[in-house]
């Protein structure tokens, strides 16, 4: 409209959607402003948009009502923020990334543009995520938690052709970390997984109850010397929960029932290698809420050939290829460290049936 009004016509303000005012067609320069024109984009622009709106009002303000791009031209991986950004992300602006950003990205725009919303999607490497989940400064935390998705890029290449190949990466946190990113609604990248092997100052050994699922792939681990107490709640996406570590945890299976009292959930306990409790009166790892859906798989560094020989309680698990089930007690022989191990199994079952030497289901 305004580039049919002649070279007397004054305009102090144009209001217009960023196509229209990128179109050459009506060149800001010479068409429709006098300098000092302020120029309002009313839908969504990006920041090299912006600049050439400026560029050609001159002296005029231009103001972004949202403002869309890519990560690097918003900031570097660091967060530095572009001569562009500086000059158009303001308090008040909405802010939405193209493409993953970096959490130093994310968080130097937040600042920058206050009030405005924010949508984005975080690819960063683990010791990155982590640490921003332990930061004193709580915005780092916030940044992670309001993710749309979360990706650990560690493993993230280009091919021949130049080309980004992701891949799935391990984000290792302590149980602080871990009750972070719970409370937020981000989702682990479905390539990722999550291991939790050290004790945070504020939640020591309680990993709480998963109240939703987190993404990520079926994979939860729980390692290191210390043992963890997790209650899986209604959580149906985690499928395979490892016991790994030396330490002893407690699991509370999901052991919710439908309508017809069938469980919701299947779930398959690893029980790692490293484990070695249940040995005299420590009691091991123990799982709870057991359910027929539930299954029990022992890593093959426990038993090479796997287990044979049921035996009729704890006492008589004395040589390789032995087990036994009792008393809410899974005991088995672990070669790799020449003696018995047990730990606790629990639920709504009657016994546990061996199926493949490695595997044991509820019956």
């Amino acid at each position: 409209m305004l580039h049919t009004l002649n070279a007397a016509t004054v305009i102090s303000a144009i209001h217009d959607t960023s196509v229209n005012l990128l179109n050459g067609t009506y060149d800001l320069a010479h068409s429709v402003a006098d300098d000092g024109v302020s120029v309002t984009v009313t839908d969504t622009a990006t920041l090299s948009g912006l600049h050439t709106i400026d560029i050609n009002n001159t002296t005029g303000a231009v103001i972004a009502t949202t403002i869309h791009d890519i990560s690097a031209d918003f900031a570097d991986a660091s967060g530095v923020m572009t001569t562009y950004a500086n000059a158009y992300v303001t308090s008040g602006i909405n802010v939405h990334f193209d493409d993953a950003a970096t959490v130093a990205q994310v968080h130097s725009i937040d600042a920058a543009n206050g009030s405005g919303t924010l949508s984005y999607n975080l690819s960063d490497s683990a010791s990155d995520l982590a640490a921003a989940l332990n930061n004193t400064d709580l915005s780092y935390v916030s940044t992670v938690q309001h993710a749309g998705t979360v990706h650990v890029n560690n493993n993230d290449h280009l091919d021949v052709n130049g080309d980004l190949v992701v891949v799935g990466g391990t984000l290792a946190i302590n149980s602080d970390q871990f009750v972070n990113l719970l409370a937020g609604n981000s989702l682990l990248a479905s390539s990722d997984t999550i291991v939790v092997s050290g004790l945070g100052t504020a939640q020591g050994s309680s990993l709480g109850t998963l109240l939703h699922d987190f993404g990520g792939n079926d994979h939860l681990t729980l390692g290191g010397s210390n043992g963890f107490t997790l209650d899986m709640g209604s959580n149906t996406h985690i499928t395979q929960i490892e016991l790994a570590g030396s330490g002893n945890h407690i699991v509370v299976a999901n052991g919710n029932v439908d309508g017809n009292g069938n469980p919701v959930a299947t779930e398959n306990f690893i029980i790692d290698a490293a484990q070695n409790g249940g040995v005299g009166l420590d009691m091991g790892s123990a799982i709870l809420n057991f359910t027929t859906n539930d299954s029990i798989q022992l890593n093959s560094g426990i038993s090479a050939l796997g287990l044979s020989t049921q035996v009729a309680d704890k006492a008589h698990v004395t040589q390789a290829g032995q087990w036994a089930f009792n008393g809410g007690t899974l005991t088995y022989y672990d070669e790799n460290y020449s003696h018995s191990e047990s730990i606790t199994v629990v639920g709504t079952f009657n016994t546990l049936v061996l199926t493949d030497g490695h595997t044991f289901h509820a019956n």
